[in-house]
């Protein structure tokens, strides 16, 4: 039963220069022995500030279920999205564009470099303050399933995996 107490002394013994202890909630019975202790100082919390806008942001990597992973294979070999996606690297700025039921990524100059799938959702009351390249995987048609291999017009293409900011709408 003493075992508590003991790990607390030992703790506190082991501070070089100041010791700080916090209390959140309700009291804590090794603390609260030390309330009339000539050596503590006792303070209050001061009251919460305002909570700054970014801690409400909600950084999304969307899943692969939720890329359209075969967008940038449907279309031809000659196609500019290929050139796109080929000069984007991780960490650039790209946009998340709604496009009908879809949302698309562009790059900076507009042009599409890929497409989010329909299991894609933004989180509910927020919208997208910033986008950015995560990483760009390589995809093959030999990957994709056979039923499916015929709509593809590339042996082999990249896909762009964003990285989401969302903040909540005022």
């Amino acid at each position: 039963p003493d075992a508590p107490r003991r790990l607390s002394y030992v703790a506190m013994t082991r501070a070089r220069h100041t010791l700080a202890l916090a209390v959140l909630g309700r009291a804590h019975r090794f603390a609260a022995a030390l309330d009339k202790a000539p050596c503590a100082l006792r303070r209050d919390l001061p009251p919460p500030g305002p909570v700054p806008a970014q801690l409400a942001r909600r950084y999304l990597r969307p899943t692969l279920k939720e890329v359209d992973l075969d967008f940038t294979g449907r279309l031809p070999s000659a196609d500019q999205i290929h050139g796109a996606v080929a000069r984007m690297g991780a960490g650039a700025p790209i946009v998340l564009r709604p496009v009908s039921d879809r949302w698309q990524l562009c790059d900076m100059d507009g042009r599409v470099i890929g497409r989010l799938a329909r299991a894609f959702a933004p989180p509910a009351g927020m919208r997208c303050v910033d986008a950015r390249v995560h990483a760009i995987i390589v995809r093959r048609k030999q990957d994709c399933e056979p039923g499916f291999q015929a709509l593809l017009c590339c042996d082999q293409w990249e896909v762009v995996l964003p990285e989401l900011i969302f903040e909540p709408v005022d």
